[in-house]
């Protein structure tokens, strides 16, 4: 995160670097790391407010993940198939637009896990709590869990499958020889 370009700014790469590791890092500490704990504990131990706060830095940390690869790839898109237009915005600052859209996405994205996740009665009349998802309909755990699976991993995918595509176009295209310089060669 430190590492900084011959002018003393960082280059557009290692903005995007670093970024995908700190949303590397929110997945380590909001997901992985709690979950250890609470399987260590077999419940929950914290308030409400906690519950809800994990679940969604949690969610957090994966969306920001997908994102941020997506924000490079298109970054890279944009560098290589549009590259004055890339060259005239210049780059190196430390929060760039698709940085900021990508953790704003995530960010707004996981507000769901803060009304679904709440300290509830584990159901068994005992009084013990959980920090536990709550659904108005029967469907509604599969249709999230759908939501998310689109939003976390096919959207992110799709889109940059569709920007490698278009990267591969543009440079089989540059590499192969047209018709002037088949005649002339």
């Amino acid at each position: 995160l430190v590492r900084r370009g011959r002018r003393g700014r960082w280059a557009p790469m290692h903005v995007f670097i670093g970024h995908l590791c700190l949303a590397d890092l929110a997945v380590a500490l909001f997901q992985v790391l709690p979950q250890l704990a609470w399987d260590a504990t077999y419940r929950f131990r914290g308030p409400d407010a906690l519950c809800r706060a994990v679940k969604y830095l949690q969610m957090v940390g994966m969306y920001a993940s997908s994102y941020m690869i997506l924000a490079m790839t298109l970054d890279r898109h944009r560098a290589i198939c549009r590259p004055m237009l890339a060259y005239r915005h210049g780059g190196g600052a430390r929060w760039n637009r698709p940085v900021l859209v990508a953790w704003a996405f995530s960010l707004l994205l996981s507000l769901p896990q803060l009304f679904i996740f709440a300290q509830r009665d584990v159901g068994d009349g005992s009084g013990v709590l959980d920090c536990w998802a709550s659904f108005a309909e029967p469907w509604g755990l599969r249709a999230y869990v759908t939501w998310i699976a689109l939003m976390v991993f096919v959207a992110p995918a799709l889109g940059i499958a569709a920007c490698q595509v278009l990267i591969f176009r543009e440079i089989h295209t540059s590499l192969v020889p047209g018709p002037a310089e088949r005649a002339g060669g």
